[in-house]
């Protein structure tokens, strides 16, 4: 009975929902997610071809988390070191050697094919280690260094391929109606691989960005009241003396 309650009262603040959808895996991709990326390890990699992603919404907030267990076996970048430029330049150039962002047909395809721009080697991928249960990515292929990227190149990574994918997946989903849009570059930064790539997820209708700015507004709220509180604390104080 205890447990019961308990069950009803966590659904009740949370909307809780699992994701299971099957990843379209080519040929040359299989044996880098296989061999490379996860090692060998068969049921590993079971699990990638059928990713089963845990999202957890508060229904009075809006705050989502989501778990895909899968993502702590992605490529990892190689360190860094000291965050300094010619460092930064060397890792970037040593790190071509082997990427499958510089070559699409080592990256996963969505369900509705790929949005591609031969000029600058746009395309845009599925994201293996995906965060939420409908995410993407925009890519550059023909530019590995992101220091190297023009601003017609990142101009149509927003107008172009962003703006496509999500219309692309919200005609297939309506019930998805909110973008949003990633971009992390380098591993300090979260990035798992080099290559400049930026992620795109399509939600549900709860807003993300407005609960973020809902908790800042919220944080100022309460530092002008502290200070306010001290202000009047300290004019009490000297008022007395």
């Amino acid at each position: 009975e205890c447990l019961k309650m308990t069950t009803n009262r966590l659904y009740s603040i949370y909307q809780i929902d699992l994701s299971v959808d099957d990843v379209k895996v080519g040929a040359a991709m299989k044996q880098l997610v296989g061999e490379k990326w996860l090692k060998g390890n068969r049921q590993l990699y079971q699990k990638f071809q059928h990713p089963r992603i845990l999202i957890v919404t508060n229904k009075y907030t809006s705050e989502t988390a989501a778990v895909n267990p899968l993502r702590s076996q992605r490529p990892k970048p190689p360190a860094e070191g000291a965050a300094q430029l010619t460092k930064i330049k060397q890792a970037i150039e040593e790190s071509k050697e082997g990427c499958n962002f510089c070559n699409r047909s080592l990256t996963l395809e969505d369900t509705f094919g790929r949005i591609v721009r031969e000029k600058g080697g746009l395309y845009t991928a599925e994201n293996a280690f995906r965060l939420f249960d409908y995410a993407g990515m925009v890519i550059p292929g023909a530019v590995h260094n992101w220091m190297d990227l023009d601003y017609e190149t990142f101009q149509k990574m927003f107008t172009y391929s962003a703006v496509l994918w999500f219309g692309n997946l919200h005609e297939r989903h309506p019930d998805r109606t909110h973008p949003v849009l990633l971009w992390d570059i380098m591993g300090k930064a979260g990035a798992s691989q080099i290559h400049p790539h930026m992620q795109l997820i399509l939600v549900h209708s709860h807003n993300h960005v407005l609960c973020s700015l809902c908790k800042v507004i919220l944080i100022i709220l309460l530092l002008c009241k502290v200070i306010s509180r001290r202000v009047v604390a300290v004019t009490r104080v000297r008022w007395e003396a």
